[in-house]
């Protein structure tokens, strides 16, 4: 049973909405400035500061909503769930920090047991649905909560009528998110061929379009047409005036598809020299996805090295202590 949030689907609609290295101030040094700590991945750095930004002043909301982030790159649900409770107390009336909460109880939900996932999903819904109700004209928290009624069961409060009178006002505020959630309305309903049709018509709206290119590919990958997935991939690195963020995203769809693994071997290397990361696309993810592509070719010394980079940027990232474990490193 499934309850997800997840960072990713809003990375992946609504880029703008995480921090990249080029969107926050550059006069102030890299290693005093969380926001682009995080745009770098460079968890442990951001989460240090933080902390002692907190040890300072405890009612620091904003300290706090920014390590409940740290700590979800991180895939720490617990901590991030704590830290965004505290951000939400010291400042009841922010929207983005209800919505991030939210993020949070909707991973918590999505690795938790069945009755403790319940729990979590009922406060993930709760605090988007606070998100929306304090900035109800925000497209990022009206998609967060149309794709948890999407997925959640009805005794959850999902439906797909729920989703449908969300998608109307979401294509009210931003007609290509209203074709993208049209789409993925159409998808659950099984009609597929309208469904791409959706999409399509997102991406001849918006200027950004990698993002829509990367829905469209991951429609594909759901139904299993991987050469088509493979072309919209193609054409959401090549579009102009796309995230960096674009890259990681696409090597991860390869390597979930276990397809040109080599092409998102590269990938994820531009990424990782990229000038301008993002926030939902850490780097020290980008490191322990290349070091499971080579581990998958059998070059266990170099995955190694990989997954040492990784923990360098964020130590406590469970997968790549797993990896190293598994490798006898």
């Amino acid at each position: 049973m499934k309850f997800r949030i997840t960072v990713f689907l809003v990375a992946l609609v609504l880029l703008p909405a995480f921090v990249r290295a080029d969107d926050v101030p550059s006069s102030i040094p890299l290693t005093r400035d969380p926001h682009r700590l995080l745009a770098f991945g460079r968890a442990d750095d951001a989460i240090g500061l933080l902390q002692q930004r907190i040890s300072m002043n405890s009612r620091d909301a904003q300290a706090w909503n920014l390590l409940s982030r740290a700590f979800l790159t991180e895939e720490q649900w617990d901590k991030a769930v704590g830290a965004g409770e505290k951000a939400v107390e010291f400042a009841p009336d922010a929207a983005e920090y209800h919505l991030w909460l939210g993020r949070a109880y909707g991973e918590r939900a999505d690795h938790s047991n069945f009755i403790a996932a319940i729990r979590a999903a009922k406060r993930a819904r709760s605090e988007l649905e606070r998100a929306t109700s304090l900035q109800p004209n925000n497209v990022e928290s009206q998609s967060d909560l149309a794709e948890f009624v999407l997925q959640a069961p009805g005794f959850l409060g999902g439906g797909l009528d729920k989703a449908e009178r969300l998608q109307v006002t979401i294509a009210g505020l931003d007609p290509p998110s209203g074709h993208y959630w049209q789409a993925r309305i159409l998808e659950k309903k099984d009609r597929l061929d309208q469904a791409e049709r959706e999409f399509h018509a997102a991406i001849d709206l918006e200027a950004h379009k990698a993002q829509y290119w990367m829905a469209l590919a991951e429609f594909f990958h759901r139904h299993h047409r991987y050469d088509d997935m493979e072309s919209a991939l193609q054409q959401a690195v090549a579009t102009g005036n796309r995230s960096d963020g674009v890259l990681m995203e696409a090597a991860a769809l390869l390597l979930q598809a276990n397809r040109k693994l080599e092409t998102a071997l590269k990938w994820l290397r531009e990424y990782l020299n990229a000038p301008a990361p993002i926030e939902s696309e850490p780097r020290f993810q980008a490191h322990y996805m290349l070091g499971t592509i080579l581990e998958k070719q059998g070059n266990r010394n170099s995955a190694a090295a990989e997954y040492r980079s990784a923990l360098q940027l964020a130590s406590a990232f469970n997968p790549a202590q797993e990896a190293l474990k598994r490798l006898g490193q």
